[in-house]
């Protein structure tokens, strides 16, 4: 709605290991209108710090936190891909070997690869730009592969320059961001944003049961396994449970409850004889999860992994709903 933000490739294109990142607009020609709104953006984000607010921003680390925090490690080239655009990170490693092996291999080869690529590129949304001045026009081949490389992350590393100096400049008018280079961008962020990791005693402190005795064997190892995941593997389960990647910090942040575990609705699920053979029912408008009376730790682990980690998000609903031909399904 608002020219601020633009989910990132990642997120667009469901593919990549972090898919939950929204990204400052790109480009180098982004109006005053957008810049504004950027320095509006800090502005509430500084004010909310201040008061120990914290705001649902998933933002990446390579191109916001990091260069906020002056952080190197995060601005490293791959590091700060993987995050971005899986998929432009595989194709600079197919350019670079392809055409690294091609120096030594038949000369039509290195042709077929100067054929199809030029030094230009797409930025985040798909806005198509030259790497260099007149780059469209200008082949890749063995002998400038490694610039069309560095060139591209470059690219994106930069892509929302502009957006990022008015969100700092917002920052600046509230907070102190002369202060900012003491942090690490994972610091930074969790400043602004609360920590990524999720907590498991908060979740057990505001729980609620529908149905089901906290004490009883399968709600017990539920709790074990939440805690025995992996961090990444909890933020599928938030995303799962919730279509959220962050819980807050503080049990008064849940406002009308935490997350509600119920017995499940359907005969075959409610049946203890039948449990194994179903899988938990997640309900994200209501943070709450039906689970089966599982007869084992061991079975209740394999059928909650199998659904955090096979269950569409709530954005690929939208897109299955926005999808020409979905109506007539």
């Amino acid at each position: 709605i608002l020219p601020l933000l633009l989910p990132t490739n990642n997120r667009s294109g469901v593919v990549g290991g972090d898919r939950s990142k929204f990204t400052l607009l790109p480009g180098k020609a982004v109006g005053e209108e957008s810049l504004g709104l950027c320095d509006l953006f800090g502005r509430v984000a500084g004010m909310a710090a201040r008061h120990g607010l914290f705001l649902a921003l998933d933002l990446p680390l390579a191109t916001v936190w990091g260069p906020l925090a002056n952080d190197a490690a995060s601005l490293e080239a791959a590091r700060a891909l993987a995050e971005l655009d899986s998929q432009t990170l595989g194709l600079l490693r197919r350019v670079a070997n392809t055409l690294n092996a091609a120096t030594e291999g038949p000369a039509n080869e290195v042709a077929g690869w100067e054929a199809e690529l030029r030094f230009s590129g797409h930025l985040t949304g798909g806005l198509a730009v030259d790497l260099v001045p007149g780059g469209g026009a200008l082949s890749v081949g063995p002998s400038n592969v490694r610039a069309f490389v560095a060139l591209t992350a470059l690219g994106r590393l930069r892509e929302s320059l502009p957006m990022l100096r008015a969100l700092h400049r917002g920052l600046a008018q509230v907070v102190p961001a002369s202060l900012f280079a003491l942090f690490t961008a994972q610091q930074l962020e969790e400043l602004f944003c609360g920590s990524q990791f999720v907590d498991v005693d908060l979740l057990k402190r505001v729980a609620e049961y529908d149905g089901v005795d906290p004490k009883a064997p399968h709600v017990s190892w539920f709790w074990e396994v939440l805690e025995e995941m992996a961090p990444e593997d909890q933020t599928l389960f938030l995303k799962f449970t919730w279509a959220r990647a962050r819980i807050p910090r503080t049990a008064s942040g849940f406002g009308a409850g935490g997350i509600k575990i119920q017995s499940p609705q359907s005969q075959g699920a409610s049946d203890p004889a039948q449990a194994d053979e179903w899988l938990p029912r997640a309900q994200t408008c209501f943070f709450s999860i039906a689970l089966p009376a599982y007869s084992s730790k061991e079975k209740l682990r394999q059928k909650l992994m199998l659904a955090i980690r096979n269950s569409p998000n709530m954005d690929a609903d939208v897109r299955l709903h926005s999808a020409e031909g979905w109506a007539d399904a």
